[in-house]
């Protein structure tokens, strides 16, 4: 009974993430949820490795063609990590998420399989229901000023930095209060509170998701709805039924296509902007792919390359304002598939199509044998992360990551249950090799409390630098920037740019562009560039200064402040032509946000053109 409460109180921990934020940590919406995440799992994987020492005589790992299949992609990513150039294996933060979550996949497996009932459903949709119930009141109640959102840009957030992931994690549990409401009975007052307590939920979901307007969301709570309905009810098989025939089979292909394009324009007329905005970026996307198609860029340097291959692409195709006005400072693909593609290459997809065609068909065959409520409810939750991610980027947000890592496990734990199709049986006896597991699993765990102590203490110095330098105490927040002395930190390319930008306020110019010529290989972002024009502008290095501006100007070509720094450039250097010919552009360009900065830059551009030129 202790080990039950125990395992079960460490994995409410770990379900608690999307709920965890701290102001005391830079970008403490997301960190925090990050630094959770490695913590708790780091004990679950403490009390299973004490677990096997002490309690257990022996330990068996079944694996069937999922588990195999995860594994093998698992094995390609971390061959593929280690021998990426751009950022060391050792703290490659997508790496050791994956390495967590497999970790927890298994240890989920082994638990729900276990004879002692250490999980049961109830248990799990309870979880889930106040998930639901939870976050989509924080949301309306932020809607209505009651409580502020984490996003000084969006009035519903919930506990994310901005509505999508926020909007997403609500339509990855929605199947879960849904069949509650569908499937349980109320046979006595307990089911009766928590079959309408769904359905309060399943409102509260609703409302939220009309609110916050994001389609991926919308994509997938339409299609978990429709899978589980059509179960529910057996429709699939009435359908059959009734569309018997040639013409029965012409019409509903007729009604599917029809169907189809409506929803397809209807969510292109809600925000078209953000629709050609993708679909930029997409063919962008396609560009490095190109490039990299066997294998990829590298697990994890999507994010580091995009905005250069964007510069890149605004330098061979000058003047498509259409696209300019759509271009922004790009992080995901807002297309899982196409990121994995472009980071692993081809081979990578192919291993995490295999992996989804064993988990999917596998849940099929299952669910023919044996009707489990936690299985249907998983496997359309899959279904519908898998759908919104041909428009969204579900996986890269941590709390959706680990639910897909645990539905997973609920996937192929009934499996092992009901098919047994188990393709390798690897039995630990209570022997060395056992206890040599565990005490593996044991400092592993160790090591990544220490992990999480290092990155709470340094993220927590990192936000106090970044409100000393905000205030304009550059010399205190260098002075904090310097006493971070995390390994981790100092290969992560948006601390890198921070810090070089910290350090080119304090004048220390030279030092400034070592740290951000570091953070370019492994980030891409405007400011780097920006900066590192200001330092070579001042080491009077005008062409590399000129390059560096180039690049960031063509990154998002919309903004203004890049043009303005090579104006500025040109006319230090006496050169003129460029000098008239760019400032001219700032001033007949359209804008995509009017704004303060916008009219001071157009302001001091006309004084520099009304002054006289020096002969």
């Amino acid at each position: 009974m202790l080990k039950q409460y125990l395992y079960c109180s460490i994995l409410l921990l770990i379900f608690l993430t999307p709920f965890i934020v701290s102001p005391e940590l830079f970008n403490g919406v997301n960190s925090s949820k990050q630094i959770w995440v490695v913590g708790s799992i780091a004990l679950l994987l403490l009390l299973f490795s004490i677990d096997l020492i002490v309690l257990r005589d022996s330990f068996s790992l079944k694996l069937n063609s999922t588990d195999l299949s995860l594994l093998l992609f698992y094995l390609y990513l971390a061959i593929h990590a280690l021998i990426n150039q751009y950022i060391d294996f050792l703290y490659n933060t997508d790496l050791l998420n994956y390495t967590l979550l497999l970790l927890f996949y298994f240890i989920i497996k082994e638990l729900l399989n276990n004879k002692n009932v250490i999980i049961n459903s109830n248990y799990l949709f309870l979880i889930f229901l106040c998930f639901g119930l939870g976050q989509s009141i924080l949301g309306l109640l932020q809607v209505n000023g009651v409580l502020a959102s984490y996003s000084s840009d969006f009035e519903i957030t919930g506990t994310f930095t901005n509505p999508a992931p926020y909007s997403l994690f609500l339509a990855t549990i929605f199947p879960f209060p849904l069949m509650i409401y569908l499937f349980i009975k109320t046979t006595n007052f307990y089911r009766y509170v928590g079959k309408y307590t769904s359905l309060v939920a399943i409102f509260l979901i609703f409302a939220v998701l009309i609110i916050s307007k994001i389609r991926a969301a919308w994509l997938a709570v339409l299609l978990s709805s429709l899978i589980i309905l059509f179960y529910k009810y057996d429709l699939l098989y009435k359908l059959k039924k009734i569309l018997k025939g040639k013409i029965g089979k012409v019409c509903a292909w007729i009604f599917v296509i029809i169907f189809t394009a409506s929803i397809s324009v209807g969510l292109y007329k809600i925000k078209p902007n953000s629709t050609l905005g993708r679909l930029f970026i997409w063919e962008v996307t396609t560009d490095i792919i190109k490039g990299n198609p066997i294998f990829g860029i590298g697990v994890g340097r999507y994010k580091s390359v995009y905005n250069n291959y964007q510069s890149q692409w605004f330098a061979n195709h000058p003047k498509n304002t259409d696209k300019e006005m759509v271009a922004g400072n790009v992080k995901f693909a807002y297309n899982e598939y196409l990121e994995l593609v472009s980071e692993t290459g081809f081979l990578g997809l192919f291993l995490f199509l295999i992996l989804l065609t064993n988990l999917l068909i596998n849940g099929y065959r299952t669910l023919q044998i044996q009707q489990d409520k936690k299985l249907i409810a998983a496997l359309t939750a899959i279904i519908s992360i898998l759908a919104c991610s041909i428009i969204s980027y579900p996986l890269h947000i941590l709390p959706i990551l680990l639910l897909f890592f645990f539905y997973m496990a609920i996937i192929s734990s009934s499996t092992d249950y009901v098919i047994r199709n188990v393709k390798l049986n690897l039995y630990f006896r209570a022997s060395l090799l056992k206890n040599i597991l565990a005490i593996f699993m044991l400092a592993f765990s160790i090591l990544l409390l220490f992990y999480t102590k290092d990155q709470y203490l340094s993220y927590r110095m990192w936000k106090q630098a970044d409100i000393d330098y905000k205030m304009e105490y550059y010399s205190k927040a260098k002075e904090k920037y310097d006493n971070i002395k995390s390994p981790f930190l100092n290969i992560n390319g948006e601390y890198l740019q921070y810090y070089g930008k910290c350090l080119f306020m304090n004048g220390n110019i030279l030092l400034s562009i070592k740290v951000l010529e570091k953070a370019q290989t492994i980030w891409s972002d405007p400011v780097i560039y920006i900066t590192l024009g200001d330092g070579y502008k001042l080491l009077k290095q005008y062409d590399k200064a000129k390059d560096n501006y180039l690049i960031a100007m063509n990154m998002i070509p919309h903004k203004l402040f890049p043009k303005y720094k090579l104006a500025c450039l040109y006319k230090e250097t006496n050169n003129y032509d460029d000098f008239i010919k760019i400032s001219k552009e700032i001033l007949n360009q359209k804008v995509k946000v009017e704004s303060l900065m916008v009219d001071e830059i157009k302001h001091e551009i006309n004084k520099m053109l009304t002054e006289p030129n020096p002969d």
